[in-house]
């Protein structure tokens, strides 16, 4: 979503933009796509790392190549190392800057994902590949402040190369006051609950084992709660743990949630939960949405979520599902705080966190890069 949006930001401020991207996912009407050719066997990869998909980037890297020769650019905007890669290919070809979004770390999400381990050769390899990757770009774009930390103390990089910009949000699309009657229903949620929301990934990195457990702490202290777990993969799974617990008459797992229908899902929620557990250099985008919809968030104490989130949140212990649990009981049981957080978190996304000051800010850079006011 977040090149997504940038695009859209970048186009409504008068570029041009291109997005040279693999055979997965869908047209977006008003964004000029270009699509490398799909292998059959790699059109259904789950999120994280996999051998399978150094196939789909060296045909990735071909279709871009071919972009570059047939077109003119001003500026390679490179999402990831894996696009960081081909557009220091590109380079070569065309001498334009290239400006790297890194969302996170590479070696980090491998860890994340079991790929590797920290202390195996195979990390050593990916770090100095990562690190390498680094040194190739004329900007580097960090989404958060701990990742811009990692970038200039762990790999070296000039901290003038180096800029914070975060994620943003669509305060149009994401806001309070949607009619959700009708959607309620149909998800046979039980009027007169109230509903904790969580819409995202799902898995450990995520910290959904550690909300599944946290829910019946939570269900001890209320008799009127209901939690709505939106999200994929691994679904079927947690619902069997939700069974184990004996609370699946409280819990609700809808899967994938389409962007567009996004919104209306939350407006489901009285408050929201981000309980992300691997926050080493990523950021924690599903908060912003949560914000502009007016949700009271509670999330990890962690720098990720204080820059997003700031005095709007309610921080429980890191990866403690007891401290998670105890913060959520509090935010549901003091109406005056949820009403003031309400209004706090829905002025603050509106305010900081949109997508045009995303986009802002990202032409400063490329201003900066190029020389051209």
């Amino acid at each position: 979503m977040r090149i997504l949006e940038i695009t859209r930001s970048l186009q409504s401020l008068g570029n041009c933009v291109t997005v040279y991207t693999y055979p997965l996912g869908r047209s977006v009407p008003g964004i000029q796509i270009v699509r490398s050719p799909p292998i059959p066997w790699c059109m259904d990869l789950r999120p994280g790392p996999t051998y399978r998909k150094i196939l789909l980037d060296g045909l990735l890297t071909c279709t871009s190549l071919c972009g570059m020769a047939s077109r003119s650019f001003d500026i390679a905007h490179a999402n990831l190392h894996e696009g960081l890669a081909i557009s220091s290919l590109m380079r070569v070809f065309k001498k334009i800057p290239v400006i790297f979004d890194a969302h996170g770390s590479l070696t980090d999400e491998m860890i994340t994902h079991g790929f590797v381990t920290e202390k195996s050769y195979q990390y050593k390899m990916w770090h100095m590949l990562e690190s390498f990757l680094d040194r190739q770009a004329d900007a580097i774009i960090a989404t958060s402040p701990v990742n811009v930390e990692r970038i200039v103390t762990t790999m070296r990089i000039d901290r003038q190369k180096v800029f914070l910009v975060g994620d943003g949000v669509d305060t149009e699309h994401f806001r309070p006051g949607y009619y959700v009657s009708d959607l309620k229903e149909k998800l046979e949620i039980p009027s007169g609950r109230r509903v904790v929301v969580y819409l995202g990934l799902l898995g450990k990195g995520q910290g959904t084992d550690c909300l599944v457990r946290a829910i019946p702490h939570v269900l001890s202290c209320f008799d009127d709660v209901h939690f709505l777990i939106m999200g994929y993969p691994d679904s079927e799974r947690y619902a069997k743990m939700v069974k184990a617990l004996g609370i699946s008459d409280r819990v609700t797992f809808t899967g994938r949630i389409n962007y567009n229908d996004a919104p209306q899902y939350l407006c489901l929620g009285d408050i929201a939960v981000a309980p992300k557990i691997s926050l080493q250099s990523e950021g924690n985008g599903k908060i912003y949405n949560y914000m502009a919809s007016g949700l009271p968030t509670v999330a990890f104490d962690h720098p990720v979520n204080r820059y997003i989130l700031g005095e709007c949140g309610i921080y429980a212990k890191m990866s403690d599902e007891v401290s998670l649990a105890q913060c959520l009981v509090k935010l549901l049981g003091d109406e005056k705080l949820t009403s003031i957080l309400a209004s706090g978190v829905r002025k603050r996304a509106v305010m900081t966190h949109t997508w045009a000051s995303v986009a802002k800010r990202v032409m400063e850079i490329y201003q900066l890069v190029t020389g051209k006011a």
